[in-house]
């Protein structure tokens, strides 16, 4: 049933909620609904920026080693290998990219191994 100027009240499973083209005011329950998609868009943009990250830390990195501005045991190589490792392996895990998953965690288990032998000595 329309009120006014674009505002409608409509009855759904004996439940009322009042919208227009602009804003949704519903039931509890709709509003969690469309806070969990809130969420889960902000989900999806957080998995994107550390697969960018990742990606950016692991080039960077692999940048500076090939033009001699970086030694391969160097602290910052390894730890940016490390996390941009891991970031991508979330990132890919997310987005169901196994073989790129499983490449990334080596990547980064290497690059601990290195950090901890290198912390050893």
């Amino acid at each position: 049933m329309q009120i006014f100027n674009n505002i409608f009240i409509s009855k759904q499973n004996n439940q009322f909620s009042i919208f227009n083209s602009q804003f949704l005011i519903h039931t509890p329950l709709s509003i969690f609904l469309y806070l969990h998609q809130i969420f889960q868009k902000m989900k999806d943009i957080l998995i994107e920026i550390l697969g960018f990250s990742g990606m950016m830390l692991c080039l960077t990195a692999y940048a500076m080693n090939v033009r001699g501005r970086l030694s391969s045991d160097s602290k910052f190589y390894l730890l940016a290998n490390g996390f941009g490792g891991a970031f991508l392996v979330l990132n890919s895990i997310w987005h169901w990219a196994l073989p790129s998953a499983i490449e990334n965690a080596v990547w980064s288990g290497i690059a601990l191994w290195g950090f901890i032998s290198r912390k050893n000595k």
